[in-house]
């Protein structure tokens, strides 16, 4: 019996360290949940310098910010979606490089080091009490990005068993690994499976939602989520089943 077919109807709050998150890493199952539940995405750094294209990088962080914003606004407006666009700036602003953000995992120190590690705490518990929702989607925090394990802590700390807590899987991060290292890493975290689903009827929406985000995506990446939504198929499909993509959903006690 499937678990996540009781989200339908359902209030759900999708957390987002920064725009693209909910697409890549959960896109085909916002498509197929976008027209029976109530669905709203907070994207918690929104303010960058980094983009893809050289040519956007050079524009500067308040151009960059503005052109990926506009890209998160596009894809919650294409499945009635509310965004809730924090403002907070991301690790190209904070402090952090491309060779210091993803650290194998940062410590409960170092976490609480970092300055925005309270304020995300405060603005997530503010706008959770606010819209009271029955399941809150949050990262995994796979890949050890500074970002994606601040946010990943900030929600574990909410928990209060007012709504139920399940997590994604941070793509293109989680693409890296090995689905037998990828599952080693999550157990010992203490996540378990909640469920494996089916998206090859909103593949083709999964990837126009990629694709839309060209500050940030390029082939590669696409072809990378794309690969991970076939071998989780793969793996948790019998071949009668005829299921080519999948994502998973992980729960845990925090």
């Amino acid at each position: 019996m499937s678990r996540i077919k009781d989200w339908y109807g359902k209030h759900i709050t999708l957390i987002a360290p920064h725009p693209d998150d909910i697409a890549y890493s959960i896109g085909g199952f916002i498509s197929q949940l976008a027209a029976v539940s109530t669905l709203e995405v907070v994207t918690v750094f929104t303010q960058s310098q980094w983009a893809l294209p050289k040519s956007l990088r050079n524009s500067g962080a308040a151009v960059v910010s503005k052109v990926r914003v506009k890209e998160e606004q596009a894809f919650c407006e294409n499945f009635k979606m509310k965004l809730y666009p924090l403002g907070l700036s991301d690790s190209s602003l904070s402090g952090y490089n491309d060779g210091n953000e993803r650290q194998l995992q940062f410590t409960q120190e170092q976490l609480t080091d970092d300055i925005r590690t309270s304020i995300v705490l405060e603005k997530l518990q503010q706008i959770l009490a606010e819209s009271s929702p029955d399941i809150v989607i949050a990262p995994a925090a796979i890949g050890h990005h500074i970002d994606h394990q601040i946010v990943h802590h900030a929600i574990c700390s909410l928990q209060n068993h007012q709504w139920q807590l399940a997590f994604y899987e941070d793509l293109p991060y989680a693409a890296e690994f090995s689905l037998d290292i990828l599952e080693k890493q999550l157990t010992e975290r203490k996540f378990s499976i909640l469920e494996v689903i089916s998206i090859d009827q909103t593949l083709a929406d999964k990837y126009a939602a990629l694709s839309n985000y060209a500050s940030q995506t390029d082939k590669e990446t696409i072809d990378a989520i794309i690969f991970h939504a076939q071998r989780l198929a793969q793996k948790n499909f019998h071949t009668e089943q005829a299921v080519y993509h999948a994502e998973r959903f992980w729960e845990k006690e925090c």
